[in-house]
């Protein structure tokens, strides 16, 4: 019971301001090797959020933190089911690349999925 009504909240949020995303996997030629071009996965309903993470740096007067935000895409687990790590997200035309995906609670509703910018593409759309 617990486990629907989970789901049934996040997918309204999702319905309300999630929204669609194409999940691209980089191609491989005919002797396995990466090449430079993406193939459509699946399309994915999530939201987008951004999460602090702290870097800790050691001196020696002590130790400073740094604040970080983090991307991250909410979804529905059971939508998740083809995505790898590695995989690219295409968000407000800036790609972004899959590091993890995370069962949360171990329960199998909701997954969220940790994203990397990937600034090799971002300096290459610019120039």
């Amino acid at each position: 019971m617990k486990k629907n009504f989970e789901l049934f909240k996040l997918k309204n949020a999702i319905k309300k301001n999630g929204k669609e995303l194409v999940v691209k996997r980089v191609k491989k030629n005919e002797f396995g090797e990466e090449t430079e071009e993406y193939t459509d996965v699946c399309i994915i309903k999530g939201i987008y959020h951004e999460v602090n993470s702290y870097l800790q740096k050691n001196t020696k007067e002590g130790a400073n933190y740094t604040q970080k935000k983090k991307p991250m895409v909410l979804s529905p687990y059971i939508d998740c089911s083809e995505v790898l790590s590695g995989d690219v997200i295409e968000i407000s035309d800036k790609l972004f690349k899959v590091t993890e995906i995370n069962n949360m609670g171990q329960e199998d509703i909701i997954a969220d999925i940790s994203l990397e910018v990937m600034w090799c593409y971002i300096i290459q759309y610019m120039c």
